[in-house]
């Protein structure tokens, strides 16, 4: 199969994973953005949306992330003092860039005050690289300023985890995809003050952000190295993953005759004879002809569709996919992802 292996991974619905839940102890807010803007952190620091539009996140759930429009569209945050922390305090989320844009601009600033350095912030520089920062709030100048970059470039239109812990005035930490990053410093402030004006997720000095957003979490703590797989592996669909090596089993419930929910087992396994992935739904495959199956790539893109309208269904590997991740979904008859799997191929 032009050495290419074959990997599938079953998800569970269970919660015994060592990184299913997200770190909860400090957590001051929490926006999953399920088509809303509640907080769900138990704090009731609900946002206050400007034209900021809901969007697929990076599992293809439609409505589950935040898109911004790069012009206008802003949440504002509430005004309140425990959204402006003091050392040590941290924030994590997952970012989607479109572009990078011409001037810096921020996707999150805790005192959103166009004439001076105040608060703090993190940012995409005009060279992609992540900014972070804090403001003793006296000016704009290099003295007035705080300021950490990463060494790493953002790839555009992809997914990533961003952890920043800033635990200290001369100690920020940030983290991308998992991994900490040496980073630059710039800057000669040596204080944190905010001067009592709104946050905002999107725009800071009259920018505005383009790009998606999700999952964004503000903590009152230091996140350390340890903590990192629980926010950067985090999947809030699925708890667990068992590797397969021969057949997937993919267990799809729907609503029978007389209004009864019925399991129908889809089983996914390659033939590595043949070069072929092979989608058997069953002999009760007619009872899901109206759904569908879907691969697509870490990237979003679709590389495989089809109605399930015969027993077995046959995937070209060679044709169709390179090494890399794959995505399967299962999509019911309204269109709604009912069912998602891993496959990797290396």
């Amino acid at each position: 199969m032009n050495n290419k292996h074959i990997f599938l991974f079953f998800l569970f619905f269970v919660t015994t994973s060592s990184f299913s839940q997200a770190i909860k102890d400090n957590l001051i807010l929490f926006y999953p953005f399920n088509n809303n803007l509640s907080d769900q952190s138990g704090n009731q620091n609900h946002g206050i949306n400007n034209g900021v539009k809901f969007s697929a996140d990076r599992f293809y759930i439609n409505k589950s992330s935040t898109d911004f429009n790069g012009s206008s569209d802003f949440i504002e945050l509430p005004n309140i003092a425990a959204l402006k922390p003091d050392f040590p305090f941290a924030i994590s989320f997952w970012v989607l860039f479109y572009e990078n844009p011409d001037v810096p601009k921020y996707i999150f600033r805790s005192d959103n005050y166009d004439n001076a350095y105040s608060g703090f912030w993190i940012g995409l520089t005009t060279s992609g690289q992540l900014s972070t920062g804090y403001g003793d709030g006296a000016g704009k100048g290099f003295e007035n300023r705080y300021s950490k970059y990463s060494n790493k470039i953002l790839e555009l239109n992809y997914w990533h985890n961003i952890v920043v812990s800033f635990n200290s005035t001369d100690s920020i930490k940030i983290f991308i995809d998992c991994k900490l990053e040496k980073g630059s410093l710039s800057g000669g402030a040596y204080s944190l003050n905010n001067l009592g004006y709104s946050g905002a997720i999107g725009k800071s000095f009259n920018r505005f952000f383009k790009g998606k957003i999700d999952d964004l979490r503000l903590y009152s703590k230091e996140i350390k190295q340890k903590d990192i797989p629980y926010l950067c592996y985090e999947n809030p669909y699925f708890t667990d993953t068992i590797s397969v090596t021969d057949t997937l089993f993919i267990d799809v419930t729907f609503t029978g005759t007389f209004e009864q929910e019925t399991i129908q087992t889809i089983k996914v396994y390659p033939n590595p004879a043949k070069k072929i992935i092979y989608i058997d739904s069953g002999k009760g495959f007619t009872d899901i002809s109206n759904y569908s199956i879907k691969i697509i790539t870490s990237e979003g893109q679709i590389i495989y569709k089809s109605k399930i309208n015969s027993k077995i269904l046959h995937v070209d590997v060679d044709k169709f996919m390179k090494t890399g991740l794959y995505l399967i979904q299962i999509l019911n008859k309204e269109g709604q992802l009912v069912e998602v799997r891993k496959l990797v191929l290396n």
